[in-house]
């Protein structure tokens, strides 16, 4: 496969082509296919860039870049899920099976998503103390 199709579909993959069933308003699926056109580009341009300027295979960058985002998103789900539980007061709304569901988590994935690492974060974070609604194992 030639470099500069490899460049365009990895764009392509990280951008698709926005439409009224993947954009939310769906009104608003022409001004985010233009977004979207100017962010294929510049993701182009920076993949390019990256290949000729250290030799980065582009699928192999895009997979690190996207696990990187993974991590990052795991790592936020963690702390806000520890603010949740352990920071809110008696807000009743934020029970496991409610936060478990909003972080698209099985129940016992959930009550076990969190650790008093992530709960000293948030309070570092909040410079506040949490209320401690449930004893956490240490990792």
């Amino acid at each position: 496969m030639a470099l500069r199709n490899l460049i365009d579909d990895l764009s392509w993959l990280a951008y698709p082509k926005a439409t009224p069933d993947n954009v939310n308003p769906p009104e608003l699926a022409d001004d985010a296919e233009s977004d979207f056109a100017d962010r294929r580009e510049r993701l182009a341009q920076q993949i390019q860039a990256a290949w000729e300027g250290g030799d980065i295979d582009p699928l192999i960058g895009q997979l690190s870049e996207a696990r990187a985002r993974r991590d990052a998103a795991d790592r936020e789900i963690r702390l806000l899920m520890a603010y949740g539980r352990e920071f809110t007061g008696t807000r009743p709304d934020y029970t496991w099976e409610s936060l478990a569901a909003a972080a698209g988590l099985p129940y016992s994935t959930a009550r076990n998503a969190f650790d008093e690492d992530d709960i000293a974060t948030v309070s570092e974070i909040l410079g506040t103390e949490p209320r401690r609604r449930t004893p956490r194992k240490q990792s």
